[in-house]
């Protein structure tokens, strides 16, 4: 260090002024005056224990004067006045003004403004040395570096008053997050009473990113988003809706659930609810277009004006009735097989199709859907097997020019073997031009049981039979309720047990070992002969016997086909037939015997056919009148009879002989007497009508004892009257009683017997009876019935009965199911 003059100056980096005896240095021209000014080019480092610090005359208490000047404070020895501040206590100041910005001498201290306690300051700007840098206003609102606006005490965070215009939050940020997870206290928004609305500038979305993302992961039980409104009356409590006009595969709701794992959920996905004091006369849930409801929800129905399709596998469960309120027409349709179905399978349900007034039950066919047709060409037997389920059946086959007797079988298996079972089946049998007579037969087997054989005509020529019919699945097996064809071939006929050999149009005899048996019929069994073999009968009786027992019908009366036996003699149509050598077969009745009944048709034997038509009469026929029966029983015999012995009454002719001889004596002494009794009328006058003339005007009288008149002439009355009886031969008629009757008990009306009244049947041929509720057949004691009689049965409910007498003496009438009341009923016993 260097003194030149006035000047005391150093080199060194440091100069230290000390007196290690004083403790005070004085800078200045006496030791009482300071000097006037003081220049520092560079720090002034005070360095005492004193408290004081810097003292000394030429520092000033702070005044008014001493704008912006930073100036010690005397009393405090502190820095404590800025610019346009004054110190209480004068002095030097603890801010500093830079570039025309204050700020706190030291850097590190928390700056209060209010109170010097952080709690009590009115604004307070904490965590300046260290932390997160805060400012907090009266202790109770904070704003820390870290984005964090907040209350400290719980109290309500209000952005904005009625004088606050738009609010903006982040309008740049990539998130702004509302609220926290690490309190239960709920998070509310309240919205004046303008609109609230949002929007968003999104534009594309991920799938977690959108327009709006509410995610309440937390959430696991209660209500993820409430929305409520207590005073809604007729507005909108929540719309979505969109107006644009580029909406193409986009939706404006989805409500999806993909758990990742499988997962079985209990709850509803989508709900709508009215609550209990909640009714509307509107809908609870409404799909519209264009203002019109196409489907909607009401309190009390579901009404929908669009079709449905439903294309799951399941079942559609309607628990009462299905109404369709449509006037013109109602449908139900099927594009796959459609059943309906009455009840579950351990159940006894009726189905039941019911019309009012003059309606009927209509099965209007086409031939598809529930219609089965087989249509075949055919050159040889064969059975073709139908397993579709229909309700009609259309069953063809044409032999076409096949040269060959053959038969085309179809088995119908498609339908169940059940009781109530119904359908319409419709044969056809065709054939084309034959070079030999041939015939073409159709036969139909329902589960292998033959129930109809329709053949076509026998012959060189084309022909085509059809047959038509009902059937239906009885208790004890198929049973045909109504037939039409082109070879109307109906009959009334009953089911016979039948050898293996017999076939349908023959005819056929009594077994002569097994009861209800029969076999083919010929002139070896004619005794025992009781008609042919039905083809298609119209109505069967009979049935007791099992579906697995051979069976077949044989016709009692009607008209059926019958085969015709080569060896017959031409045959004319009312000419009697009977049974022939050839078993089974029929011929022409050319001498008295037992006969099956009437030809209807006529027939050659070069005629090419095998079968007729006939009508059936069993009965014993004498065709060549070789024994004529006059009306008063006489017997006269065309040619000469041969007999060992002839008996009359139990006596020998041969022991009558004297007796004949007497006889003859008595009518020749008769005989003379009449000739003197003749009478000649001419000179004769008779007070009453001449009763008879003879053929020279004369009067034959035979003074009898009787008093009879007999006239041994042909005799002609224009006019005759009788007071009492006359007899006719086995015929009496009664003046009086107004009656007829015959000594025989039996009047025969060979054609048409024409009624203006009624026939009333007093015998015991008829009846009333009652099937008792819970029961299925009734059993009536009556001589009358047999075994081939016909029993018909009229009830007085709507309720199918079915009558047979299986046993003479008795006749049974039985109904397919137990009803819950009595069955009154009448019965009618013929033949």
């Amino acid at each position: 260090m260097a003194v030149n003059g006035a000047d005391v100056t150093s080199t060194a980096t440091t100069v230290n002024l000390f007196n290690s005896t004083v403790t005070t240095l004085n800078l200045g021209g006496a030791a009482t005056t300071n000097l006037n000014a003081v220049t520092l080019s560079g720090h002034l480092t005070l360095s005492s224990d004193a408290s004081e610090g810097l003292s000394g005359g030429g520092l000033t208490d702070c005044d008014t004067a001493a704008t912006s000047k930073l100036l010690w404070d005397t009393t405090t020895n502190k820095f404590s006045c800025g610019t346009d501040q004054n110190s209480g206590g004068g002095g030097s100041s603890n801010w500093r003004i830079t570039n025309g910005a204050l700020s706190p001498i030291n850097d590190t201290l928390d700056v209060l403004i209010g109170n010097s306690a952080s709690a009590s300051a009115k604004f307070a700007f904490l965590n300046v040395n260290s932390g997160t840098p805060t400012a907090s206003v009266s202790g109770n609102l904070t704003l820390d570096a870290a984005g964090v606006i907040a209350t400290t005490k719980k109290q309500t965070l209000t952005i904005g008053d009625a004088n606050t215009g738009n609010i903006a939050i982040g309008p740049n940020s990539n998130s702004t997050t509302i609220g926290n997870s690490t309190t239960s206290t709920a998070l509310n928004f309240t919205s004046g009473t303008g609109s609230q609305t949002f929007a968003s500038s999104v534009a594309t979305t991920g799938t977690t990113s959108s327009a709006w993302v509410f995610t309440g992961n937390s959430l696991t039980s209660g209500t993820g988003a409430y929305i409520n409104s207590s005073s809604l009356t007729t507005g909108t409590l929540f719309n979505l809706a969109t107006t644009a006009t580029s909406l193409t595969s986009g939706s404006l709701a989805v409500f999806d659930w993909s758990p990742g794992s499988a997962t079985t959920a209990t709850g509803d996905l989508f709900k709508i609810n009215i609550g209990t004091n909640g009714t509307t006369t509107g809908d609870l849930f409404v799909v519209g277009d264009a203002g019109s409801d196409l489907f909607s929800v009401s309190e009390t129905a579901i009404t929908s004006s669009l079709p449905h399709s439903f294309t799951a596998a399941g079942d559609v469960s309607v628990a009462y009735d299905l109404l369709f309120t449509n006037q013109t027409a109602s449908y139900i349709k099927s594009n796959a097989p459609l059943y309906i179905e009455a009840g579950e399978s351990f159940e006894n349900n009726n189905l039941t199709l019911r019309t009012y007034g003059t309606g009927q039950v209509v099965t209007d066919s086409s031939f598809n859907g529930t219609n089965i047709t087989s249509r075949d060409d055919e050159t040889a037997a064969s059975t073709n097997t139908i397993t579709g389920r229909g309700m009609v059946y259309y069953l063809h086959a044409d032999s076409n020019t096949t040269d060959l007797d053959f038969t085309t079988t179809y088995n119908v298996t498609g339908v169940p073997d059940t009781f109530g079972t119904v359908m319409f089946i419709n044969s056809v049998a065709e054939k084309g031009i034959s070079t030999g007579s041939r015939t073409h037969t159709v036969t139909v087997q329902i589960n292998g049981t033959q129930v109809s054989s329709v053949p076509t005509a026998t012959g060189t020529a084309a022909s085509t039979v059809k047959e038509s019919y009902t059937i239906v699945r009885s208790y004890d097996g198929w049973k045909i309720v109504g037939s039409t064809g082109s070879s109307d071939s109906a009959d009334y006929s009953e089911q016979f047990l039948r050898a293996d050999d017999v076939e349908s149009a023959e005819v056929v005899a009594l077994g002569a070992s097994e009861a209800l048996k029969v076999e083919r019929g010929s002139t070896a069994n004619v005794d025992r002969v009781i008609g042919v073999t039905s083809t298609s009968p119209a109505f069967t009786i009979g049935e007791e016997f099992d579906t697995t027992t051979g069976k077949i019908p044989v016709a009692l009366a009607g008209r059926t086909p019958v085969k015709i036996s080569a060896s017959s003699a031409p045959i004319q149509i009312g000419d009697t037939l009977t049974a022939s050598q050839e078993p089974g077969k029929a011929t022409k009745a050319t001498r008295p015997g037992r006969t099956i009944g009437k030809a209807l048709e006529s027939w050659t034997p070069n005629s090419g056919k095998d079968r007729i038509l006939m009508f059936i009469a069993n009965s014993w026929s004498d065709p060549g009148q070789f024994l004529a029966f006059d009306e008063s029983g006489n017997l006269t015999v065309s040619g000469t009879i041969t007999a060992q012995n002839v008996v009359v009454k139990d006596n020998p002719v041969d022991t009558l002989a004297p007796e004949i001889a007497n006889l003859r004596t008595d009518i020749a002494s008769i005989s003379a007497e009449l000739a003197q009794l003749k009478l000649n009328t001419s000179p004769l006058s008779f007070p009453s009508p001449i009763i008879g003339e003879g053929s020279g005007g004369e009067i034959w009288v035979y003074a009898t004892e009787s008093g009879k008149l007999t006239s041994i002439f042909d005799t002609q009355v224009p006019s005759l009257t009788i007071t009492g009886k006359l007899q006719v031969g086995l015929l009496s008629f009664d003046d009086l009683e107004a009656s007829i009757s015959s000594l025989t008990g039996t009047i025969t009306v060979k054609g048409d017997l024409a009624v203006s009244g009624s026939i009333k049947v007093l015998g015991a041929s008829a009846g009333k009876a009652i099937i008792p509720a819970g029961s299925l057949d009734l059993s009536i004691d009556n001589s009358l019935a047999s075994t081939t009689s016909a029993i018909f049965v009229t009830p007085e409910d709507p309720v199918a009965v079915s009558g047979q007498s299986t046993q003479s003496g008795q006749l049974t009438v039985r109904i397919p199911q137990a009803l819950s009341t009595d069955l009154k009923f009448q019965w009618w016993i013929v033949n």
